[in-house]
């Protein structure tokens, strides 16, 4: 037998790769505070570049991820929010 969803707000299911699993619904949460919001609008302003980048340029940075464990978008990310852009 299988579930997944929230029963009443109070218990999840949820299906993985590994099986079934049973926890306490958490309310996701969503922070206020000036350090967080900067760090969205960060992150905001990285996509943006991303999603205006050439076609060239984004398979550029596919390639530099090869062998790195990751891939052209995330390399991206993270040279832009460290300033390396």
């Amino acid at each position: 037998m299988e579930a997944y969803g929230t029963l009443d707000g109070t218990i999840t299911y949820q299906r993985g790769r590994t099986g079934g699993r049973v926890m306490r619904h958490k309310v996701p949460r969503q922070p206020r505070t000036a350090s967080q919001l900067a760090q969205r609008a960060s992150f905001s302003s990285a996509v943006s570049a991303w999603q205006s980048l050439p076609s060239a340029s984004k398979a550029w940075w596919t390639v530099k991820a090869q062998g790195m464990a990751t891939c052209g978008y995330n390399l991206y990310i993270k040279n832009y929010l460290l300033g390396l852009l």
